[in-house]
This record gives structure tokens, C-alpha cells and sequence, in this order.
């Protein structure tokens, strides 16, 4: 009788733990109060499972993941505590913290295992509404031809809107080929999704996400071709419907010259010449941290002084003035090597690459029986380094609180518990 009930109390907090995730995914780009919500339930609950229901197994479990989380924000608190606050209105030190939300988020996430369906239908619906909040935002017709007005942005704002629609659209078609015996309506679910999420992420005018797209084909096709073993043949045509379909969304949505711009600017720059344009400034916000980094290269200049050294560069007349009012240099590794030197660099690569592979090895150990899981963490970490390249990822609560939630939601669908006992 005992049993009975434990295994229905166990049953009822997957399926809420799994309702969260679902409230993170669809809300999270459409309307953020509702995501956080649910992110803050479920941190508040992991917390509790930490202290009133500790097990040291689970929690040497989970530390397999969410160390390298932990420990990137101990050493930015470290680090700060060793420089000069330049300005503490820009440490942004409790964005930082958050990152220790990852060891309760990963213990939870042990204990309950989601419900996978729940799970990869959450994702596809963030893509579908992400797609349909995009399209009423910026797309009108006027005298029968498709008009866009501006770019799309959401709840959060332009960059990551894109980023996290197109990674929701590529993680929707693991979801139809992990879900796809289901039902049809299943399917055309999933590839709605896989639309949509694509359609918001060029409606966002992101381009920085858009570098990701021939990575994650070719990703793909490899594991096509390696992993299920498909022809050639079909892996091709495969590769030729997604190209053929991004080049109708460029010319449906006249984004041509936005996606050709960036050329241009960098072989203007390469001429000596500033552009002032959204690339012009990025490469001119990069040529200043390589001279920030100058200063300390090993452990940075401490959080909040990119801003500070910017200026100083500006009055010197080593920088252009136009780019004055930048924070962040927009690129995660530039970022982090301003703020944290070497040190925050080799943790900061530590956070992304650490689970993947645990996860990757964990797959591999058990016959690919998690394979589609697994894809999904790298190309979710692949994904997420390439964004980082144009936009501090790592400094924004938003983009944290999405990626901490996707791995443990992998971790969670795959069979890792005892997975620490097996290698030993």
C-alpha cells in the first residue's frame, strides 16, 4: 500500500515538474513573467529537495553536471573579489550567481524524470508561438505583398528572440524523429514547429544565430550518414530542402541585402576604414577588448569594466567614439576574457562542453539507447557557443535561465541515474 502511494506521489511531481517545463518553453518568448514563474518554482523546489529530502548519491549525480555551472560562478566571484569595481551598476554579479541555480535545477531534474512527450511537445509549441507572435509582430500584407515592418523581438528582445526560435525549431525536429510513430498530427506538429521557429528567427533579423545553420547540416548529415546509416542520396536532398527553404524566406521576407550586409562591412573595416553600422561597431567593440585583455590576461579586469576601459580607449582616440554606450562587446568569450581572463574562459568553455559530454558518453556506454537525447545536448551547446560569438550570452539572465533548463531536461530524459556506479 505504501508502495503504492510513494509511486503515485512520484508520479503527480513528474508530471508538474514536467507542466513547468512545458509553462518555461511556450510562454518564455511570448510572454517572459510567466516563464520566470515557473523557473523560480522550480529552482525554490529543487532547493527543497536539497534540504529536505538530501541523498548523497543523487547529489553526487548531479554535481556530474552542474559542477562546471557552480563552479564558473564561484570563480567570476572569486576574480571580482581580485579587481577594481569599476562600476557596480555593470558587474551584473547577480546575473552571474544564477548559475549556481544549476546544481538544485539538475538534482530535481534526477530525482523526476520528465515525461518526454511533455517535454518535446513544450519545445514545438515554443517554436509554433514564437513563430506566430513573429509573424503578427512585423509581417503585414499590403496590396497582396508581404510587408516587414521592423524586426521581431518578443518579450526579450531582437538577438535572443532569434537564437532561442531557431534553436527551438532544430530541437522540434529531433522531437518529430524521437516522437514520430505517435500520429500523423504528431508529425505535422512537429513540422510546424520546425517552420515556424525558422520563420521567427529571420523575422528577428538575427544574423548571428543564422551562422549556426550549416554547422548544425552538417552536424546532421554526418550523423545521418555515421549514425543511422542513410544514403548519401536522401541526406542530400534532405540538405537541399533546407537550403532551398532559407532561401525562400530570405526573398519572401526581403532580408537579402540584411543577410549580404555584413560582408561588406568587414571588408570595409579590413581597409582601415570604421563602418558605423551593427557589424561595423561589433568589430570595433572587439578591437577594443583585445586591447583590454592586454592588461590582464589571465584573470581580467574584473566584471562591469569593459565600459569603464571603453572610454578610456574612446578619449585616447584609440577607438571610435560611435560605440561609447556598448556594455558588452557583444561576443561571450571577449566578454568573459575582459572580465575574467583565461581563467573565466577555460570554465566558461567547461560549462557548455562538460555535460555534452557526459551525456555523449553515457549515450555511447549504453548502445545509443538516448541517442536523439544526446544529439540534442550538443547541438544545443553547438548552438549556443556560435550565438555567443555575436551577443554575451553568459550575462544574460534570460539566455541562462533557457539553457540550464534545456540540459537538465536532457539529463532528465535519459537514463543517467547510476551512471557513476557503472564507470567505477
Amino acid at each position: 500500500m505504501l508502495g503504492i502511494i510513494l509511486n503515485k506521489k512520484q508520479h503527480y511531481a513528474e508530471v508538474a515538474l514536467s507542466l513547468l517545463v512545458v509553462m518555461i518553453c511556450v510562454s518564455l518568448q511570448v510572454y517572459y513573467p510567466l516563464s520566470k514563474v515557473a523557473f523560480i518554482v522550480i529552482v525554490l523546489w529543487g532547493m527543497g529537495e536539497l534540504v529536505f529530502r538530501f541523498e548523497k548519491e543523487l547529489l553526487k549525480q548531479s554535481l556530474t553536471f552542474s559542477s562546471p555551472f557552480v563552479i564558473f560562478a564561484l570563480v567570476t566571484v572569486a576574480l571580482q573579489l581580485l579587481q577594481p569595481s569599476y562600476d557596480l551598476t555593470q558587474t551584473k554579479l547577480d546575473t552571474q550567481i544564477r548559475f549556481l541555480y544549476a546544481l538544485p535545477i539538475f538534482y530535481l531534474a534526477l530525482r523526476y524524470r520528465l515525461n518526454q512527450t511533455f517535454f518535446w511537445y513544450g519545445i514545438a509549441f515554443g517554436a509554433i508561438a514564437s513563430g506566430l507572435y513573429a509573424i503578427n509582430e512585423v509581417v503585414s500584407v499590403n496590396d497582396g505583398s508581404i510587408v516587414v515592418t521592423g524586426r521581431a523581438k518578443g518579450s526579450s528582445y531582437e538577438i535572443m528572440f532569434g537564437d532561442i526560435s531557431l534553436l527551438f525549431a532544430v530541437l522540434s525536429y529531433l522531437g518529430l524523429k524521437q516522437l514520430r510513430d505517435r500520429s500523423r498530427i504528431s508529425n505535422i506538429i512537429f513540422i510546424l514547429a520546425l517552420l515556424l521557429g525558422t520563420v521567427a528567427s529571420f523575422l528577428s533579423g538575427s544574423r548571428g544565430g543564422w551562422v549556426s545553420i550549416p554547422f548544425i547540416l552538417i552536424f546532421v548529415s554526418y550523423l545521418y550518414l555515421v549514425k543511422y546509416k542513410v544514403s548519401i542520396l536522401k541526406v542530400s536532398i534532405g540538405v537541399i530542402v533546407s537550403l532551398v527553404f532559407i532561401v525562400m524566406l530570405i526573398n519572401i521576407f526581403s532580408l537579402k541585402e540584411r543577410a549580404l550586409k555584413p560582408v561588406y562591412d568587414i571588408k570595409q573595416t579590413f581597409t582601415g576604414e570604421y563602418v558605423d553600422t551593427p557589424t561595423g561597431q561589433r568589430l570595433e567593440m572587439w578591437r577594443a577588448s583585445a586591447m583590454m585583455i592586454e592588461k590582464a590576461p589571465w584573470i581580467g579586469t574584473g566584471l562591469g569594466s569593459y565600459h569603464y576601459l571603453l572610454n578610456e580607449l574612446i578619449n585616447s582616440h584609440k577607438i571610435a567614439q560611435q560605440i561609447h554606450f556598448h556594455m558588452e562587446p557583444h561576443n561571450d568569450i571577449l566578454s568573459v576574457w575582459v572580465s575574467r581572463g583565461m581563467v573565466g574562459i577555460i570554465f566558461m568553455l567547461a560549462m557548455f562542453l562538460v555535460p555534452v559530454y557526459r551525456i555523449y558518453t553515457h549515450v555511447t556506454m549504453h548502445n545509443n539507447s538516448d541517442i536523439n537525447v544526446s544529439t540534442a545536448a550538443i547541438i544545443t551547446a553547438i548552438m549556443a557557443l556560435i550565438f555567443g560569438l555575436t551577443d554575451a550570452m553568459t550575462v544574460d539572465k534570460f539566455f541562462i535561465a533557457v539553457y540550464i533548463i534545456l540540459m537538465a531536461g536532457f539529463v532528465s530524459l535519459g537514463s543517467f541515474k547510476g551512471m557513476n556506479d557503472e564507470k567505477e
